[in-house]
């Protein structure tokens, strides 16, 4: 398989594979990992979760200018809009 243009090795499928499955099951859990800083009303949460000694930690930036009606109209026709 290819990333970023180039040809990965076996060994690196396997890596990539992990990785995803990793991904996949962090952000599935996401909503029950402590919350270790919350700031401006929520608008900034960070959670953490240690594996070992590795921490990793997932951040969400949630304040927008706009509410997302103001583009509903654009993302429900964007696919005819920019056909790919």
């Amino acid at each position: 398989s290819r990333c970023h243009g180039k040809d990965v090795p076996p060994s690196g499928e396997r890596i990539w594979s992990d990785l995803e499955g990793e991904l996949v099951q962090l952000f599935q859990e996401r909503d029950s990992l402590p919350l270790s800083i919350s700031r401006q009303n929520g608008n900034i949460e960070v959670r953490t979760k240690f594996k070992g000694d590795t921490m990793v930690t997932i951040a969400e930036a949630k304040m927008v200018k706009h509410h997302p009606d103001d583009f509903r109209e654009f993302l429900e026709n964007f696919n005819e809009a920019f056909p790919k």
